[in-house]
């Protein structure tokens, strides 16, 4: 396929209907090949329904057959034409954005067509936040169609609103290749499988296999048993199967799914996708900025270095930001969040959740439940983290038997408590209330913090270690708002 991949800047060979651009990493998403992608959007310039499939030559009400709602506007991109041979396999990487909230009753999906219309992403997919304008993204997938026969194909790629025309989505496209794979099957047995350094298919079957996956854009199987998946360099994709899988990733983008039991994940270099699946699952982002979904039951998540993005969904879990700017997210059930280094946001989702940013100026939520809220574990430092409770009896750690938390470095280093709720929520403090000196400040909106500073002998003032914001005038550091340690 010439200019498959948009390397030529524009959309030579291609015909756009509706809104259709030519991206690069500026847009906010870095291109999977090369410096260029695809975009479509349901924005100003996209089409009506019915002009939108009269141009792709899809039946009227195709669009709307795919059961998402009743599509009103959209945009396309299609290549025509396509000639390949029997068993030659089409793939490219998607990305699906949206502005809309998520999950969403206005239900916009991507959607490809070949010899007929299937959907990809919609907004009721698993969605991260987006840097780029449509603020909320799916992160790229892959698409794989193989052609059982022989012929000329048209292709269609594009993206819909549903439901109203208002709130816009988009889809990237990226990396468009046709190729003829090796197929590579197992057994019941326990089978040593080896790719090459082409775009291969993988199947391990049954038993407890080996798979090796080597250069090229793999897929990789692991069906039943324990298996051992080694992806190797290239983007490519593993699905562990049941059985209580281990899969590495190696060097490329990979996307890495571990399936059913309890599964063992690592992402390798690059920007990995990682999901867990069902039951106790350990995920590894390694190197790179990864996306983690632990999936059910509860999983150990580590996002290694780099700007990850780790979601605990369900079970108790623990996650862990290492380096880079993290997001951690618990969703539900009681979890166990620790930002590690740099400047992370860590939200604990439902549940009574454990959150602790550790080093750096951190975001914590602790959202629904009875939450444990650390900003940091040290007296000195150099960092201001932002504590939110949330609803539910939350408790912020400000010191234990040893320690001051923030208690040197002066007004470079404290944390800030923004909806400390008095007879609900506790301050934790070392010791006593002799260590501390408290001073109210009422703005001119009438609004109310309190300072607390370690006491360094003067009846005022001393070294910061708390704000809590928008109190009443007779906060103190007594019971019922303090206990002491």
């Amino acid at each position: 396929m010439a200019n498959s991949g948009f390397e030529t800047g524009n959309f030579t060979d291609w015909k756009t209907i509706g809104d259709a651009s030519i991206q690069t990493a500026d847009f906010g998403v870095k291109p999977t090949e090369g410096q260029f992608q695809a975009l479509v959007t349901s924005g100003e310039g996209s089409v009506s329904d019915a002009e939108l499939e009269n141009s792709l030559g899809l039946a009227p009400g195709s669009l709307d057959g795919l059961g998402k709602g009743e599509v009103t506007e959209g945009s396309a991109l299609q290549f025509v034409p396509i000639t390949v041979k029997a068993g030659e396999v089409l793939s490219f990487d998607w990305n699906f954005l949206t502005i809309e909230e998520t999950p969403s009753s206005f239900n916009d999906l991507g959607f490809v067509s070949i010899s007929s219309v299937a959907g990809l992403g919609d907004t009721n997919s698993k969605f991260v936040l987006s840097d780029s304008p449509l603020l909320s993204e799916t992160g790229y997938g892959k698409f794989s169609y193989e052609f059982t026969s022989a012929g000329t194909y048209v292709l269609s790629l594009g993206v819909a609103d549903v439901g109203d025309s208002v709130v816009d989505s988009g889809l990237l496209i990226d990396n468009l290749k046709i190729f003829n794979p090796l197929n590579i099957v197992g057994t019941s047995g326990n089978d040593v499988l080896v790719g090459s350094s082409k775009n291969d298919t993988i199947s391990g079957l049954g038993g407890n296999d080996n798979t090796i996956g080597q250069a090229g854009n793999d897929l990789l199987l692991g069906g039943l048993g324990d298996d051992w998946i080694i992806a190797g360099s290239g983007r490519d994709s593993v699905d562990g199967g049941a059985g209580a899988d281990q899969i590495s990733g190696q060097a490329g983008n990979d996307t890495l799914n571990g399936n059913d039991n309890n599964d063992v994940i690592f992402g390798g270099d690059n920007e990995d996708i990682i999901s867990g699946g069902r039951q106790k699952d350990r995920l590894f982002g390694d190197k790179g900025n990864d996306t983690i979904f632990g999936g059910d039951d509860n999983d150990n998540i580590n996002g290694g270095d780099g700007r990850d993005r780790l979601f605990g969904e369900n079970g108790n879990d623990n996650l862990f930001g290492g380096l880079g700017n993290d997001l951690l997210s618990g969703g539900k059930g009681n979890d166990r969040l620790n930002g590690e280094k740099n400047n992370d946001t860590l939200n604990g989702d439902r549940g009574n959740d454990y959150l602790f940013g550790d080093v750096g100026g951190d975001l914590l939520v602790g959202g629904e439940g009875n939450d444990t809220l650390i900003g940091t574990a040290v007296a000195g430092g150099s960092e201001i983290d932002i504590l939110t409770g949330g609803t539910g009896k939350d408790l912020f750690v400000l010191g234990n038997t040893n320690t001051i938390y923030y208690g040197a470095n002066g007004s470079s280093n404290y944390g800030i408590i923004t909806d400390f709720k008095v007879n609900e929520d506790l301050l934790q403090l070392k010791e006593s209330a002799q260590l501390y000196n408290l001073e109210l400040f009422t703005s001119g909106a009438g609004v109310t913090d309190a300072y607390i500073y370690r006491d360094l002998g003067s009846p005022i003032g001393g070294d910061l270690i708390a704000i809590v914001q928008n109190v009443k005038s007779d906060f103190n550091l007594i019971a019922p708002n303090v206990t002491y340690v």
